[in-house]
């Protein structure tokens, strides 16, 4: 067995028991220390711990440093193949940003691929699909959802039944059709387009119309049946 690089341990004094490998400085504040002789500047100057399997590939824990006092962490293996090639899996760059698949985390957590998980909760936050401005949303698609069910809960129309509630004539109707060319209440073409519409609001609306017609619908029976019964005496 040949030795390369220096290996130096200590025991006892001001700190724990340490094991230094590639300095002959005692190391009295770490377990272990890997020191080589140059500088690990950025990926090329890396430390590496490998583990290596008979007959099958390895693994490894690399680290290096920026040009200045910044370090990486990064964890890597091999494939399920007879050529053996260490490949990142998980990056840690010196700000604590993880990346998963990339080198090269622009976030807290980056990963390139999917994921996937039993449960994703965020406390605080937005999530965007497909487009990386939320616009204020807390949920921001650029695309077409697919679902089996939505359940929103907006304030309902029911109102409209209340004895108190003031329906309008069907001459004011008319009026504001020709004016705006929209039902009372309801969004122009213009601002669906400039600022689209609430699934619940809108709901809300549709169903206020349509208790609205009902209304109408009962008043008219209504007088239908008075003049039924005008003729029926006359």
């Amino acid at each position: 067995m040949s030795i390369i690089n220096p290996i130096c341990a200590q025991e006892g004094g001001t700190g724990v028991n340490g094991l230094s490998i590639g300095s002959t400085t005692n190391n009295t504040y770490s377990a272990l220390v890997i020191q080589g002789a140059n500088k690990p500047y950025f990926e090329s100057g890396k430390r590496d711990i490998v583990f290596k399997f008979k007959d099958a590939g390895m693994s490894a824990v690399r680290a290096y440093r920026n040009g200045w006092y910044g370090t990486y962490l990064q964890f890597l293996t091999s494939h399920d193949t007879t050529t053996v090639s260490l490949r990142p899996r998980m990056h840690i760059d010196s700000f604590g940003r993880v990346g998963i698949g990339t080198t090269n985390p622009l976030k807290e957590l980056d990963v390139n691929g999917t994921i996937r998980a039993n449960s994703f909760i965020i406390t605080n936050g937005n999530i965007s699909i497909g487009t990386a401005n939320t616009e204020g949303y807390k949920l921001a698609v650029n695309g077409i959802i697919g679902a089996a069910e939505i359940i929103v809960k907006p304030d309902w129309a029911d109102f409209v039944f209340k004895k108190d509630y003031k329906l309008p004539t069907l001459c004011e109707v008319k009026k504001h059709i020709e004016e705006k060319g929209t039902l009372p209440g309801i969004p122009s073409d213009a601002d669906v387009k400039a600022n689209g519409v609430g699934l619940g609001e809108t709901n809300a609306l549709l169903l206020q119309k349509i208790e609205e017609l009902t209304l109408y619908v009962i008043k008219q029976q209504e007088e239908i049946n008075e003049l039924k019964e005008e003729i029926k005496n006359k």
